[in-house]
């Protein structure tokens, strides 16, 4: 099957999970965020959910880093690169042209001081081969990063045996779904 193909089905997919569904297997996602050996680390950056898009709530996951005393880092969009802005409770958010919410200032923090990406995606493979919405924005955010950093990927399905790639898409290192974490 062609990405496109992929990206049609999975968000389709996505569309018909209940709330309560999409509730209880985001609960499961964090919690199996906070029982691996990722949650160690000390700066994370995390994508803040779409919510019409039916993503994984993000929201639970960055508070509880928070209270763990994490450093938390947002994505802002700037033309077609991604900035990283430093994040706290004082932080104020707003949509941007796209609808996604993203910090109004950016205290913008380096790229090689991450250690843990929470990716967004619709699908990966069983080799960590993922599908975003299309933009490259991640892969080429990930090219900025240290080569040791860990890029988590959180989805409510499983992965597929295989997507087809190129050679500048970047696989993600691990994934996390309701049923547990695996590392690629």
């Amino acid at each position: 099957m062609t990405k496109t193909v992929l990206r049609k089905e999975y968000k389709a997919k996505r569309k018909v999970l209940t709330s309560a569904q999409k509730s209880e297997m985001s609960a499961k996602i964090l919690e199996h965020l906070l029982h691996s050996e990722v949650i160690m680390h000390q700066i994370f950056h995390v994508f803040i959910s779409i919510e019409p898009l039916n993503e994984v709530n993000t929201q639970p996951i960055i508070q509880h880093l928070l209270n763990l005393n994490k450093k938390v880092v947002l994505p802002k969009m700037q033309g077609k690169e991604l900035l990283n802005c430093a994040y706290d409770t004082q932080t104020s958010l707003e949509k941007n042209a796209w609808g996604i919410l993203e910090p109004r200032e950016c205290k913008e923090i380096d790229a090689k001081s991450i250690d843990v990406v929470i990716v967004p995606m619709l699908i990966c493979d069983n080799q960590g081969n993922r599908i975003g919405y299309g933009g490259g924005f991640y892969d080429r955010f990930f090219s900025t990063l240290r080569h040791d950093v860990l890029k988590i990927g959180i989805n409510y399905f499983e992965p597929i045996d295989s997507i087809p790639h190129a050679d500048y898409d970047i696989p993600i290192d691990g994934l996390i779904t309701a049923s547990g974490m695996r590392m690629f």
